[in-house]
């Protein structure tokens, strides 16, 4: 990590589109709020369109394979969210207290701040990977998963959870680019993995040209080679001078402080999501056991990946009007604050609604695109 003069790390000139807040005020109060925030919330929606894209991609290679494939491959998914939710404890505080020092102004706090978090999140992922790898057969296990259905499943998860620790830097690095204000760098490192996964999964579980034919294991080395290629691109962006942040080396520790503050803010958040995660881990393990098995695993694996694209968008809106309030009530404007969180709730509001038309008109058509299997 490389120190940089006081102001963000990237110089004045560089950094004016990220320091700059949206003006909103006078008669026109809402449709510049609703600017506002499409103007921060598209890239993220690119980036949830991304996520679904290869998330929706690996179901769908799944479903060319078997059931048992396409169970690992949820199973997997599942496993990701709730480690999404551990990390989160550190990246919605980073997100909170970046936006406020930064609405404030106060630059190299926002720094000081970004470093420590992304040295919890080193700790945090290898942590995090440790467990779910000496876990996968207790997780197989709850779903009722036997014989080769389990072997493939905690195979999977194994390998999987060594992406964790490429994910946790690059979840948390992400959530503090976007308290200053920075939506456009998460896109690009999005991007590239996104890419990356596509191409490796695709040529390993077919072996094509030099790659070796892995079957569904293939997904899961393409997914953790993108997360580490993504992980090194956020690395680069962190420490280069070419985002929002640059990273003070010195401040590159875990500090007490720091850790409670963090975690004190995220905690509400991640308990939250642990609590909705509770419910549909629950609902899963009741599918699991139910008469037809694999098949209702598999079916609701399918309907989960495509349920996403009604809520993908709702999460967009709120990480942009999230940057945006914590900026806002840094500069001491709560009133601003309040208006732009109230305008993401409209937008996302009615894409939700319009989603839900689609879903209940073409759900048959859905489901035959993404499965061979007729049940």
């Amino acid at each position: 990590m490389t120190s940089a003069r006081s102001g963000g790390g990237v110089g004045a000139d560089s950094a004016s589109e990220w320091k700059a807040l949206p003006e909103i005020g006078g008669p026109h109060r809402w449709w510049q709020a609703h600017r506002a925030v499409i103007h921060l919330a598209w890239p993220v929606l690119l980036e949830q369109v991304l996520h679904f894209s290869v998330g929706f991609f690996d179901v769908y290679l799944s479903g060319r394979l078997g059931q048992q494939e396409t169970a690992a491959i949820g199973l997997a998914a599942y496993v990701s969210w709730m480690a999404s939710m551990v990390f989160g404890l550190v990246g919605v505080g980073a997100t909170a207290l970046i936006a406020r020092f930064w609405g404030a102004r106060d630059f190299e706090s926002a720094r000081l701040i970004a470093s420590r978090a992304m040295a919890l999140a080193l700790c945090m992922g290898v942590a995090v990977s440790t467990l779910l790898y000496f876990l996968a057969p207790f997780v197989a296990w709850l779903l009722g998963l036997e014989g080769e259905s389990a072997l493939i499943a905690i195979d999977y998860l194994r390998i999987d959870s060594r992406g964790q620790i490429f994910s946790a830097w690059t979840l948390i690095g992400a959530a503090s680019l976007r308290g200053a204000g920075d939506m456009r760098t998460p896109l690009y490192v999005l991007s590239l993995t996104s890419v990356v996964n596509m191409f490796l999964s695709t040529s390993l579980v077919y072996g094509l040209g030099a790659f070796p034919q892995l079957g569904v294991n293939g997904i899961v080395y393409g997914t953790v080679a993108a997360q580490f290629c993504g992980a090194l691109l956020m690395a680069w962006f962190l420490t280069s001078g070419r985002s929002a942040l640059t990273l003070i080396r010195k401040e590159f520790v875990i500090r007490k402080e720091t850790t409670q503050r963090l975690m004190r803010i995220g905690g509400p958040a991640a308990m939250d999501g642990l609590a909705t995660f509770t419910g549909h881990f629950l609902f899963l393990m009741i599918i699991a056991r139910v008469a037809s098995g694999k098949a209702a695993f598999a079916a609701h694996i399918v309907g989960v990946r495509v349920e996403a694209l009604s809520y993908l968008p709702a999460v967009a809106f709120g990480i942009a009007s999230g940057s945006l309030a914590g900026r806002y009530l840094g500069a001491q404007r709560p009133d601003l604050a309040r208006t732009a969180g109230l305008a993401a709730v409209g937008q996302a509001s009615l894409y939700a609604a319009l989603v839900s038309i689609v879903f209940f008109a073409y759900a048959p058509e859905i489901y035959a695109r993404m499965h061979i299997d007729p049940e």
